[in-house]
């Protein structure tokens, strides 16, 4: 199992980027990714398909590992249920994406800081980001002073790298 923090030659992607001033743009969790490409699968929230698993191979096709993280401990089974038992069905949330697009403009032009919270996310709907829910309460960290819907892939990946939970594999 690898946390997945990619990037794409998309718009989306390229603005996310651009406009966090970051290397990635998107976040995924990857399971039986050592049985290779073609049996690995990859949880993701994106778009018009919300959350939604597709084959390692697939995402690949289109999405470039710029960081990946694994887990120091963990039962792939035991994350695998809870992850998608907690974001199945999840659609995207458009709203929560409107604010990030709104905070990242005015941190890309005017220099303000990107809030600790989204005002405009709903529930029943998820950003990438919030898919690290699960394996980080599942990892025993404590997630109160987090909002993983306005947390970066940047950020996440520096969350999860400083933490003795999680190991750096790219």
């Amino acid at each position: 199992m690898k946390y997945l923090f990619v990037k794409s030659e998309k718009i989306g992607s390229k603005l996310i980027r651009w406009g966090l001033k970051g290397k990635s743009s998107h976040f995924a969790v990857c399971f039986d990714e050592d049985l290779g490409p073609n049996c690995g699968i990859v949880f993701h929230s994106y778009g018009t398909r919300g959350t939604n698993l597709v084959w390692l191979s697939e995402f690949l096709e289109s999405h470039q590992i710029v960081y990946a993280v694994a887990p120091a401990a963990a039962d792939e089974d035991e994350t695998y249920r809870a992850v998608v038992s907690a974001e199945r069905g999840q659609g995207y949330d458009y709203k929560a994406l409107a604010w990030w697009a709104w905070r990242g403009f005015l941190f890309r032009f005017f220099g303000k800081p990107i809030p600790s919270s989204n005002k405009w996310q709903q529930n029943g709907y998820s950003l990438c980001t919030n898919l690290a829910k699960e394996p980080l309460r599942l990892a025993g960290m404590d997630l109160s002073e987090i909002d993983l819907e306005m947390i970066t892939p940047d950020g996440l990946y520096k969350l999860m790298v400083g933490s003795p939970c999680f190991k750096k594999v790219l």
